[in-house]
């Protein structure tokens, strides 16, 4: 079953800044240790019961959890998600759950993945979909996974995110 975010409540995103919808696709209901899953499911739309089956069929690495960053890498790669480094220079401001979607405001279609400190956050549409908002927390981003980017796209936003602008004017 594919997820139908237009139906879940939310707070719509304007201009620059993310909207938030609260989001729990755990069959169990579960609210802790499954945000690696929240977040690919946000992403691929793909059913969260189906994507616990891949993940744990696809480690790479055995002995670790599905959510250890080896294996939800190779799961990301698997669903055809691109990995985008958040280095910045020197000097410069990482960005930030709060000043990303100056980045997303150019491709609207595409959907992320954020990897925060501790944290996977999945966004769709310029919307967190998650069991808190994490958007007054602004946490740095260290790696984003986009899906549904085409490889000029994919070029453009890791160009975008290598300039370190996250909190200053940023111009494509």
């Amino acid at each position: 079953m594919a997820y139908k975010f237009n139906n879940i409540e939310r707070e719509e995103s304007s201009g620059d800044n993310l909207g938030y919808g609260y989001f729990n696709p755990n069959p169990r209901g579960s609210i802790t240790g499954d945000c690696v899953k929240r977040a690919i499911v946000v992403a691929t739309g793909k059913d969260y019961h189906e994507l616990e089956v891949m993940m744990n069929r696809t480690k790479v690495k055995k002995s670790e959890p599905y959510n250890s960053k080896p294996n939800y890498e190779n799961t990301i790669k698997l669903l055809g998600g691109t990995k985008i480094k958040m280095s910045v220079p020197k000097g410069t401001n990482r960005w930030h759950v709060t000043t990303i979607g100056k980045v997303m405001n150019k491709y609207p279609h595409v959907n992320y993945v954020l990897a925060v400190s501790k944290h996977l956050i999945g966004v769709r549409d310029k919307t967190i979909y998650d069991l808190y908002d994490d958007r007054p927390r602004d946490k740095g981003i260290y790696v984003m996974y986009i899906f549904g980017a085409t490889a000029k796209e994919a070029r453009d936003i890791q160009l975008a995110c290598s300039k370190g602008n996250g909190a200053h004017e940023y111009e494509w």
